[in-house]
């Protein structure tokens, strides 16, 4: 487990290293186009739906909830894992708050359904929503210590991480 935790952590520096030299730039305006190309009604819907459950007001009490279920199990020390999403959520504000990665344009929205609004932060990277539902799949996988588990909430982060470039409100960086 922290041997998975340190790669993540390499990932994340790395990708961030190429986000703030610009390299991705290119990578990112093509890859966006590719992901929006069979754009239709359904997929809006669906994309702007499954936004309802990377949004911190789900999220965050989702996780409180959680680490609260395990606790009066008597998982002890554990049940204060999914607390530890407000560490993922204090990395995801401070990179916003420093990358400059403007988000695409408005030209490239998808957005359907508006939501409740968030504070708005200077940088789309990372994505909000995809720290929040990777680290709670993630976590799931870990405590169901399933094969099954672990491919389904695999699938979920790759369905999170296409849904917000479709959308429009990210790039794939």
């Amino acid at each position: 487990m922290l041997s998975a935790a340190l790669a993540s952590g390499l990932v994340l520096v790395a990708v961030t290293v190429l986000v703030l030299t610009g390299v991705t730039h290119e990578l990112d305006r093509a890859a966006l186009r590719a992901v929006q190309g069979p754009a239709n009604g359904a997929f809006d819907l669906a994309a702007n739906v499954h936004t309802i459950l990377g949004l911190p007001y789900v999220t965050l009490p989702l996780a409180a909830a959680w680490s609260l279920a395990l606790w009066r199990r008597g998982h002890g020390a554990a049940s204060l894992a999914p607390l530890l999403i407000g560490a993922a959520v204090c990395v995801e504000l401070a990179l916003k708050l420093t990358t400059g990665h403007a988000p695409p344009g408005p030209e490239t929205s998808r957005t359907v359904i508006h939501f409740v609004p968030a504070p708005d932060t200077p940088s789309s990277y990372p994505s909000g929503h995809a720290t929040r539902l990777t680290f709670l799949a993630a976590l799931v996988a870990l405590v169901a210590a399933r094969r099954a588990v672990t491919v389904a909430a695999a699938g979920f982060v790759v369905i999170t991480l296409l849904a917000r470039v479709y959308i429009g409100d990210h790039w794939p960086t």
